[in-house]
């Protein structure tokens, strides 16, 4: 599972960006196609990440790989991590606990 994120984005990092890049970034509607066409993925959480980007947290419906883009004012959207077995905690459990 993982090992296929890591080829995809591996893929897209050769195919887009110069060795020295670390993230994987596409326009908005491009990388929405990829998430949902090549990964089939489905987004699980958003939230404001400072005043000019969001961070999405999207996962796959096969399998639990998982990952989280940002996306810029002028609509850059770039994969900034990923990885497997992701699932949704309950936060006011997490919360009660301390």
């Amino acid at each position: 599972m993982a090992m296929r994120i890591g080829i995809v984005v591996s893929a897209l990092i050769a195919y887009a960006l110069p060795a020295a890049a670390v993230t994987v970034c596409y326009p908005r509607d491009q990388m929405l196609s990829y998430i949902s066409r090549d990964f089939d993925a489905t987004k699980q959480t958003v939230g404001i990440l400072r005043p000019s980007s969001v961070m999405e947290v999207w996962v796959s419906d096969k399998d639990g790989d998982w990952l989280i883009v940002t996306t810029d004012l002028e609509g850059s959207s770039c994969i900034v991590a990923y990885g497997e077995d992701f699932s949704l905690s309950d936060l006011k459990q997490t919360k009660d606990k301390g």
